[in-house]
C-alpha cells in the first residue's frame, strides 16, 4: 500500500494548537485538510458493491446451499482493489444514495448491510497516515445513518391507530413512546447485536446510540460505560482511539450530562498506549506501517485524543485535573498527552502548580511534541492565569533552561514567543529585556529563521502593543533592532506601521528621551525611504499620519532650542512628504509662541534670536510644499507668529509672499471649495483665504519710511486682479467690498483689536493727514472698482449676471452702513444702491425678496438708531426712501 504523505514532523507540532476546542465540523474540516492522502487506499473489491449489486446478489440467490457454494468457491479470499481519496470519497457518498435508496424501498436489513460496511473500513490501516480523514468520512455516513433509523422510530411512535397525529415533545421520556416503536427499536439493537466484527458492530450501535431514548430514560452512564468497556477489545490503538473519539462526540450530543465515561476512556487510551507500548506492540506497528517513525505515528492520535481530552476537561474541576495527571503519570507519560491536557483543562486549575507541571514536561517521553513544544503551551496557557508570584522567578528560570538548550531555532522562537506573552502581562521589564537578549544570540546563530519570521512578527507586535506598559528601554533595545532588520523590507515597513501606530496611541504624554526619539526617528526614517513615485495616495497619507503623531509626542519642555534640532533633523528626513513638512512648520511656530509666552511677550536678545530661528525655519520649509492653497494658509500662520512676537521684517516677507502667490494660483482643484474632491473653481476657497488676510493687516504696521503705511494694502490691491476669476459670480466684487471695512478699520483712531509690545497704524500714525489722504485715496480707489464692476455687469444683461448685481448691490449697501461714518453722502449713495435693488427684476424672486425685506428693515433700524444720534440730518436720503418721518 501506498503511504499517506503530511505526517511530517512539521504537521504534527501544529495540529494540536490548530484544532482546540470548539465545533466538530471545524475540527472533522481541520482533519481532512491536515490529513490526506497521497497516494492510493487499498480496499476489498466487495466493498466497491453498491446497493444494486448487493440486492441482486439476494434476488438471484436460489437458496442458502448455492450461497455457501459461491463462498466456498471464493476459497475466503477477495480481491483487493486501489483507490484515490477522491475516488474513495465519491464511492462513500454512492454508498449513502445507496443506502437512502434502500431505506426509501422499505429495506431496513440492505441498509444496515450497507452501514456495516461502510463502518468496516475503519478497521484497515494498511494506509495509516489517511486513518483521521477516513474517520471523518466514514462517521459522517454513519451519523446519517443514525438520523434516519431515529427519524423512523419516532414517526412510527407519533402515529396513532385511528387516524391523527400526536408529535412527541423536544425533550421526551421513554414512556412517551408507543409499545411498537419501542419493539422496533429493540429489533434494530437486536440487529446490530448479531454483527460478528466488533469494530463495525460498536460503531453501528454508537451511530444509533440516540435510539436508547425510546427504551429507557435514565441508562445512558451504563450504556456508554459498557460501550467503552467493548472498545477495550480493540486491539490496534489507533482504531480504538478514534472509536473512544466517536463514543464521546455521539454521547455528548445525546447525552451532554453523562461525563464518567469519557474520563474512563481516556484512561483506557493511556492503559492500552502504555501496554502497546512496554510489550513491543508499538516496535511492531511501526515496522508494519514502513518503519513510520514515532513521532509521525502519534500524530495521527492527535486529533482523537485531543477530543478526549477536550470532553474530560471542559468545566472539570481540580480533583479531575489531579486523578487524569495522576493517571497519566502512572500508565502514560507521553508528551503528546500532556499537550492536550494542559490545553484542555483550565489553566486556573494548575497554575497554582506551575513548577509541577514543569516537572511533568521534564519527565515527558517526547512523542510527535518535544519539550520545547510542551513549553510554549504551558506559556500560552499561563499567558491567561499566572504562576503566584513567589514561584515566578523559579518557574521561568526553569522553563527557560529547556528553551535556551533547543537546537531547533523554530521551535525556540515559537517558545519564546508565547512566553513573551507571559512577561509582558506578569513579570517586568528586566526580564523582557533578558529575553530579547537570549533572542538576539538565538538570531546570530540561527543558519535560517523564515520558518519563524511569522513568530517573530508576532513577538514584535505583543512589544509593541505592550510598550505602553514598559518603559522606553523596550523600544530603545538594541535587540529589538536586531530583530527588526530579520523582516524583509516590505515586512520590515508593515511592522515599522504597527509601531508608530502604537507609539502614537499607547503612549499618552509626550517624551523628552533622546535614545527613544532617536530610535522612533529611524523606525519613522524606514517608512519614509519606502514610500517613491508610484507609492499610492493614501500609503503616503497614512504614513504622513503616523509621523506626524510621532513628532507631536516630542517635547523637551523649556528646552526649545533642543527641540528645534529634532525639527530641523526631522525636514531633512522627511523631505517628501509635503503633510509632514506642514506638521513641522506648525510646531515651529507653536514653539515660538512658546517662547512668547515664557518671555510674556518681553523678548530677550535670546529669545528675540531664537524665535527668528524658527521663522527662518518656515520661511525655508514652506516653499517646499507642493499645494498652493497650503501654502498660503501657512504664510499666514506663520506671519502672525512673527507679528505677535515682534517681528516685523519677517511678518512683511511671510505676507509679500502670499500677496505674489495670489496671481499665480491655478484657477481649479482637486479638492474644490469644499474638499470634496471634485474639481472646482479656486475663487471661492481664495475668497475665504483672503477674507483671514485682511484680518490679519487690520494691525499689522505700515513702514515709516519709503513703502509707507499701506504698502502690503497697495500690493494686495495690485494682485486681486491678475487672478483668474470667473464672471457673473460674485466673488471678486466681494472681496472689495470686505477690503472697505479693512479700509474703514484703519481710519479708527484706535483699532478694532491690537497686538501687545507691537505698535500698529494708528499709534505710528495717530492719523495724521496723509496718513488719511492715501486712506481716502485707497477707498476711492476701491470703490471706483466695485462701481466699475456692477456697470459691467447691468452691460452684459444675461439674467446670471442682472442676479449676481443684485446680490452685490445689497452686499455693498449693507457694508457702507456697517463700516461708513453716517454721511449725507454716503446716505444718498446707499439709496441709490436700494432703489438699484428694487428696481432689478430678480428683486421678486422668492430667495432674493426675502434678502431685499431684510436689507430695507436693518436700513430703518439703522435711521431710528441715527436719529436717536442726532444724524437724522445726514440720513434723511435714505429716510426719504423708506418715507420714515424725521425726527
Amino acid at each position: 500500500a501506498k503511504k499517506a504523505g503530511g505526517t511530517g514532523a512539521a504537521a504534527a507540532a501544529g495540529f494540536g494548537g490548530a484544532l482546540g476546542r470548539g465545533n466538530w465540523k471545524i475540527k472533522s474540516q481541520e482533519i481532512l485538510n491536515t490529513y490526506q492522502l497521497s497516494g492510493n487506499l487499498r480496499v476489498v473489491a466487495s466493498f466497491l458493491d453498491d446497493g444494486a449489486k448487493e440486492e441482486s446478489k439476494r434476488a438471484t440467490s436460489g437458496s442458502r446451499s448455492k450461497m455457501r457454494l459461491q463462498q466456498l468457491e471464493a476459497d475466503g479470499r477477495e480481491d483487493v482493489k486501489e483507490m484515490s481519496q477522491k475516488e474513495l470519497t465519491a464511492h462513500l457518498d454512492r454508498l449513502y444514495e445507496a443506502l437512502q435508496t434502500a431505506w426509501g424501498n422499505e429495506e431496513r436489513v440492505l441498509t444496515l448491510k450497507l452501514s456495516v460496511k461502510v463502518a468496516g473500513l475503519l478497521t484497515d490501516t494498511s494506509v495509516p497516515g489517511f486513518y483521521p480523514s477516513l474517520f471523518v468520512q466514514v462517521t459522517e455516513v454513519l451519523d446519517r445513518f443514525g438520523r434516519l433509523v431515529f427519524n423512523r422510530i419516532k414517526k412510527k411512535s407519533e402515529a396513532v391507530t385511528g387516524g391523527g397525529k400526536r408529535g412527541l415533545a423536544a425533550d421526551f421520556t421513554s414512556a412517551d413512546v408507543a409499545v411498537d416503536a419501542k419493539e422496533t427499536c429493540r429489533n434494530w439493537f437486536y440487529k446490530v447485536a448479531c454483527i460478528r466484527d466488533i469494530v463495525p458492530r460498536v460503531y453501528v450501535e454508537m451511530a444509533l446510540l440516540k435510539c436508547y431514548r425510546f427504551l429507557s430514560d435514565n441508562e445512558y452512564p451504563q450504556i456508554c460505560g459498557r460501550l467503552a468497556s467493548i472498545i477495550r477489545g480493540v486491539g490496534d490503538p489507533l482504531i480504538a482511539a478514534y472509536a473512544r473519539c466517536y463514543l464521546t462526540r455521539i454521547a455528548g450530543e445525546v447525552a451532554p450530562q453523562v461525563r464518567d465515561y469519557a474520563q474512563r476512556a481516556l484512561f483506557d487510551y493511556m492503559f492500552a498506549f502504555d501496554s502497546f507500548t512496554r510489550y513491543g506492540g508499538l516496535r511492531r506497528t511501526l515496522k508494519e506501517y514502513g518503519a513510520m517513525d514515532l513521532k509521525a505515528y502519534l500524530h495521527l492520535h492527535a486529533p482523537a485524543v485531543e477530543w478526549l481530552c477536550d470532553c474530560v476537561g471542559a468545566g472539570a474541576d481540580q480533583a479531575t485535573l489531579a486523578a487524569v495527571l495522576q493517571h497519566y503519570r502512572q500508565r502514560c507519560s507521553n508528551a503528546t498527552v500532556l499537550k492536550h491536557i494542559l490545553y484542555a483543562f483550565d489553566s486556573a486549575l494548575y497554575a497554582g502548580k506551575a513548577g509541577a507541571v514543569v516537572i511533568l514536561i521534564k519527565e515527558a517521553t517526547e512523542g510527535s511534541v518535544s519539550q520545547v513544544q510542551l513549553m510554549t503551551v504551558l506559556g500560552r496557557r499561563l499567558a491567561e492565569t499566572p504562576p503566584p508570584p513567589e514561584q515566578r522567578l523559579q518557574v521561568l528560570n526553569e522553563v527557560w533552561r529547556v528553551v535556551s538548550a533547543c537546537d531547533d531555532f523554530a521551535q525556540y522562537v515559537e517558545a519564546a514567543s508565547a512566553w513573551l506573552e507571559v512577561l509582558v502581562r506578569h513579570y517586568s521589564e528586566r526580564e523582557v529585556l533578558v529575553l530579547l537578549k537570549d533572542l538576539a544570540r538565538h538570531l546570530e546563530d540561527a543558519a535560517d529563521v523564515d520558518e519563524a519570521v511569522a513568530q517573530l512578527e508576532h513577538m514584535v507586535l505583543v512589544l509593541v502593543q505592550r510598550s505602553g506598559e514598559f518603559g522606553k528601554s523596550v523600544l530603545t533595545s538594541d535587540n529589538l533592532m536586531k530583530l527588526l532588520d530579520v523582516f524583509s523590507p516590505q515586512k520590515k515597513v508593515e511592522i515599522c506601521k504597527d509601531i508608530l501606530e502604537n507609539f502614537g496611541g499607547k503612549h499618552a504624554d509626550t517624551t523628552n528621551d533622546p535614545i527613544l526619539i532617536h530610535t522612533i526617528f529611524d523606525i519613522a526614517r524606514t517608512l519614509h525611504d519606502s514610500l517613491d513615485s508610484l507609492s499610492p495616495e493614501g500609503e503616503r497619507r497614512h504614513i504622513s499620519s503616523l509621523i506626524c503623531a510621532f513628532i507631536m509626542k516630542i517635547d523637551f519642555g523649556r528646552d526649545l532650542e533642543q527641540q528645534l534640532n529634532v525639527y530641523a533633523e526631522a525636514r531633512a528626513a522627511f523631505v517628501n512628504l509635503d503633510a509632514v513638512l506642514d506638521c513641522l512648520c506648525i510646531r515651529v511656530s507653536t514653539l515660538a509662541m512658546r517662547a512668547h509666552a515664557y518671555v510674556r511677550g518681553r523678548h530677550t536678545k535670546k529669545t528675540s534670536a531664537f524665535v527668528k530661528a524658527c521663522m527662518a525655519y518656515c520661511h525655508i520649509t514652506i516653499p517646499s510644499i507642493d499645494d498652493p492653497f497650503r501654502k498660503l494658509q501657512l504664510l499666514l500662520h506663520c506671519g502672525g507668529a512673527s507679528l505677535c512676537n515682534g517681528c516685523l521684517p519677517q511678518t512683511d516677507t511671510f505676507f509679500k509672499i502670499a500677496i505674489s502667490m495670489i496671481p499665480e494660483l491655478p484657477r481649479q482643484s482637486a479638492s474644490g471649495a469644499d474638499g470634496d474632491g471634485r474639481v472646482a473653481h479656486t475663487e471661492a476657497r481664495l475668497f475665504s483665504y483672503l477674507k483671514n488676510f485682511m484680518s490679519a493687516l487690520v494691525c499689522c504696521p505700515g513702514h515709516p519710511g519709503r513703502n509707507g503705511p499701506f504698502y502690503l494694502m497697495q500690493g494686495l490691491l495690485n494682485a486681486i486682479p491678475r487672478f483668474a476669476w470667473q464672471e457673473c459670480t460674485t466673488y471678486q466684487t466681494q472681496t472689495y467690498i470686505h477690503l472697505l471695512g479693512l479700509l474703514s478699520a484703519y481710519g479708527q483712531a484706535s483699532l478694532p483689536y491690537s497686538i501687545p509690545h507691537v505698535e500698529s497704524n494708528d499709534v505710528l500714525y495717530a492719523r495724521s493727514e496723509s496718513y488719511l489722504a492715501q486712506l481716502q485715496e485707497l477707498t476711492a480707489r476701491v470703490m471706483e472698482v466695485i462701481i466699475e464692476k456692477l456697470a459691467a455687469l447691468k452691460a452684459k444683461g444675461t439674467e446670471a449676471a442682472l442676479r449676481t448685481q443684485f446680490t452685490l448691490v445689497l452686499d455693498l449697501a449693507e457694508q457702507l452702513l456697517v463700516v461708513m461714518e453716517p454721511t449725507r453722502e454716503m446716505a444718498t449713495f446707499v439709496a441709490k444702491l436700494i432703489g438699484l435693488a428694487r428696481g432689478s427684476p430678480h428683486a421678486a424672486a422668492a430667495n432674493n425678496a426675502a434678502r431685499l425685506e431684510n436689507t430695507i428693515a436693518f436700513v430703518r433700524r439703522y435711521c431710528l438708531e441715527g436719529a436717536l444720534d442726532g444724524r437724522s440730518e445726514a440720513l434723511q436720503p435714505l429716510s426719504s426712501l423708506l418715507q420714515m418721518p424725521s425726527a
